[in-house]
């Protein structure tokens, strides 16, 4: 997994795997990784209020569901990858 970047901002291989930790402890919604993005130090929204934590969520979500790891089970996100 390489470093992501988003809105200027740079996301470590830390920050993306404790953010698939976050996603296989539990079924969750987008909100609850911007949160937890939040607490691991990332911005919520740029000086331009471009959403940078939010934007990290979805990329991962995105990312996960297109390998075949996530199943929308209405209303969350479930993991079901190895």
């Amino acid at each position: 997994m390489a470093e992501m970047y988003v809105h200027g901002h740079t996301v470590t291989e830390e920050i993306q795997s404790a953010l698939l930790l976050k996603m296989k402890s539990s079924p969750f919604r987008a909100y609850t990784l911007e949160a937890e993005a939040v607490r691991l130090g990332l911005p919520s929204l740029t000086a331009n209020k471009e959403p940078v934590a939010m934007r990290v969520a979805d990329r991962i979500i995105q990312r996960e569901r297109k390998a075949g790891n996530l199943e929308w089970r209405r209303p969350n996100w479930v993991w079901i990858g190895a």
